[in-house]
């Protein structure tokens, strides 16, 4: 509890290429932010080739959240939850790292599937979503999937998950220095297949993005410091403008792209492969633009234990979005 009184709670959430950490401040039926932080830390690497999680990624990703368990305790916070996405739904729940928690902190890692991080990412940027507006999707491009929520303010319509993501296809596809361009067709040939095999979404009505590919894009349009995401959230991006940074991004060598305003540089290796799966959804969507918001998964995650958890006054709070 804070000096206030208010509750302090905190979740950790374990992706392919970072590792994120939201401690907050319950006030009512909302909360304020303590600390946000995300390490991009890279579990995954090697992994889509080598078949499992090697021990150095493991270990190194075990003292990340050990830092972020000590930030929980010293700030009298609760931890809600240690959770994890595509990447350990790759690697399976018997793995080292589902090992390594468990001895150090009495923690078992909540994996969970594409479809519950497809409603997190849909509930946790729901307000950017405009009231009563229907068929609008929120998309999340991730570093080993991809998740795409069709609905509104008040329910989910549809939920996809993709084994599409920057770091699995760049991995997968692309090894040169810069982006060759058989290298791109390649990726941008599976990544069109996939599509059509995989997504059936007719009636569209407006785009919003989440995820470390869709916020960068945003720093990177506004020139600023990739630190300060919170600045773009709501603005929107044209799909020429996307298209204009990709071009500008491949045609960079990757020392180029790490030293580009509003870029990451542990993100430079994947930024390519990250926009082109944000590009050709919107073709095939026919999406003319996407709304940027810099909160995702892990902040639907604390507003979805807010609402079922903790016993607000019910004018404080909307009826929380119905699930299929």
């Amino acid at each position: 509890m804070s000096e206030g009184g208010s509750l302090r709670i905190a979740a950790i959430e374990i992706g392919t290429n970072s590792t994120k950490f939201l401690n907050v401040a319950v006030k009512g039926g909302s909360y304020e932010v303590i600390e946000k932080s995300s390490i991009v830390n890279r579990l995954s690497s090697g992994m889509y080739l080598q078949g499992h999680l090697s021990t150095e990624n493991v270990e190194n990703t075990v003292q990340i959240i050990g830092d972020y368990i000590h930030k929980t305790v010293k700030t009298g916070s609760k931890l809600i939850s240690i959770f994890s996405t595509s990447v350990l739904r790759d690697a399976g729940r018997d793995n080292l790292l589902v090992k390594r928690i468990k001895d150090l902190y009495n923690v078992t890692i909540e994996i969970i599937s594409g479809e519950q991080e497809a409603y997190l990412a849909f509930k946790g940027c729901h307000s950017l979503l405009n009231s009563g507006r229907d068929g609008a999707a929120v998309l999340d491009i991730g570093g080993g999937s991809t998740e795409l929520t069709v609905g509104n303010e008040i329910e989910i319509k549809q939920r996809f998950s993709l084994n599409i993501g920057a770091v699995r296809l760049t991995e997968m596809f692309l090894r040169s220095d810069p982006v060759s361009a058989m290298e791109l067709n390649e990726m941008k040939l599976f990544l069109r297949q996939h599509l059509a095999d995989n997504l059936n979404i007719s009636g569209l009505n407006g785009l919003v993005g989440v995820g470390g590919t869709i916020k960068t894009l945003g720093t990177i349009s506004a020139g600023i410091d990739y630190h300060r995401e919170a600045e773009i959230n709501g603005l929107s991006l044209a799909q020429k403008q996307v298209e204009k940074i990709c071009q500008n991004l491949i045609a960079q060598k990757l020392d180029e792209r790490r030293t580009v305003t509003g870029l990451n540089p542990k993100r430079a290796d994947v930024i390519v492969a990250g926009v082109t799966i944000l590009l050709e959804i919107m073709e095939y969507l026919d999406a003319v633009e996407i709304i940027i918001s810099s909160k995702g998964v892990i902040e639907g995650f604390i507003e979805e234990f807010i609402s079922k958890n903790i016993i607000i006054d019910a004018a404080a709070w909307k009826e929380g979005i119905k699930r299929v």
